[in-house]
């Protein structure tokens, strides 16, 4: 489960280019807003390469404590 959330992170990332009024209106409202194009300008688009390069690089920034959760003090 935990790869493919940051696969899809990764892509989500790679096509709206971390716009975040781009990405509300795909998650919350289920459409693309009007105008909207790829911030994908590779010219062979976007690369399974390219993709795993940015799923790395989301993997490596999380931590552990992130993952687990915090510590009880009990």
């Amino acid at each position: 489960m935990r790869i493919v959330t940051i696969y899809s992170a990764s892509l989500l990332l790679n096509i709206f280019g971390g716009r975040v009024a781009d990405l509300h209106s795909v998650l919350t409202e289920e459409r693309l807003p009007p105008g909207w194009q790829s911030r994908v300008r590779a010219p062979m688009g976007l690369t399974l390469a390219a993709s795993n390069g940015t799923a790395i690089k989301i993997e490596l920034g999380i931590s552990k404590a992130a993952v687990n959760g915090p510590k009880s003090t009990n």
